[in-house]
C-alpha cells in the first residue's frame, strides 16, 4: 500500500495569505475611517458650541439693550468698525429711563479673535471683558428694525488660518438678536 502525504501546496499558501492581507487591511482602513469621522466630527460640535456660546453671550445683552432709536445718539444698538455696541444699564437697573449712566458692550473680531469690551469702566459693574472665540473667520453683524435688532452671521473654523476642509471643518451660525427694551417711538 502507498501512503499519501497530505500538504499544502505553494499556490495555496499565496492565496491563503494573499486573502488574510486584504482582510487586514481592510480591518484597518475601516478603523482609520471611523477614527477621522469621529475626530472631525467632535471638531465641528466643539466649534458648533463655542459660536453658540458666543451668541448666547451676545444674546443676553442685545435683550437687555435700552434706547430710543429715535432720538440722536440715544439708540440702544448702533455699527462700529469690525462689530456692534448695545447699550445696557449694568450699574444702575432701577433707573431705566435714565440713558446718562449706561454702559456700552462692544462685540469685535480682530484676527479671529471675537471678543467683548464694556466702556465706560466705572459703570460696567460685574461685566469682564471677555474673549468669546478664537476660531472666528467671519464676523458680520448688520443693524436692522431702525436699530431694534441685529443679524449675526458668524463663521468659524477648526484651524482658522487654513482652508475649510474635511479635517478643518468650518461652521456657519446666523440669528437674528432682538432688543426687548428699545424703543422707536
Amino acid at each position: 500500500m502507498i501512503k499519501k502525504n497530505k500538504s499544502v501546496t505553494l499556490v495555496e499558501l499565496l492565496i491563503s495569505v494573499t486573502v488574510v492581507s486584504i482582510m487586514v487591511l481592510s480591518f484597518y482602513s475601516l478603523d482609520t475611517f471611523s477614527r477621522t469621522q469621529v475626530l472631525n466630527s467632535d471638531r465641528r460640535a466643539k466649534l458648533q458650541n463655542e459660536l453658540s456660546l458666543a451668541l448666547e453671550h451676545m444674546s443676553k445683552y442685545v435683550q437687555q439693550a435700552t434706547g430710543n432709536n429715535l432720538a440722536a445718539g440715544n439708540q440702544a444698538i448702533r455699527a462700529v468698525a469690525g462689530g456692534f455696541q448695545v447699550r445696557v444699564d449694568l450699574n444702575n437697573p432701577q433707573n431705566p429711563f435714565s440713558l446718562t449712566d449706561d454702559a456700552w458692550v462692544t462685540y469685535t473680531l480682530a484676527v479671529n479673535t471675537l471678543s467683548t469690551q464694556c466702556a465706560p469702566a466705572a459703570r460696567c459693574g460685574s461685566f469682564s471683558n471677555a474673549t468669546l472665540s478664537l476660531k472666528v473667520i467671519t464676523f458680520n453683524p448688520q443693524i436692522a428694525n431702525n436699530g431694534t435688532s441685529v443679524l449675526i452671521n458668524l463663521v468659524g473654523r477648526h484651524t482658522p488660518g487654513q482652508a475649510a476642509s474635511l479635517r478643518n471643518p468650518q461652521v456657519e451660525v446666523r440669528t437674528r438678536l432682538v432688543c426687548g427694551n428699545c424703543s422707536i417711538n
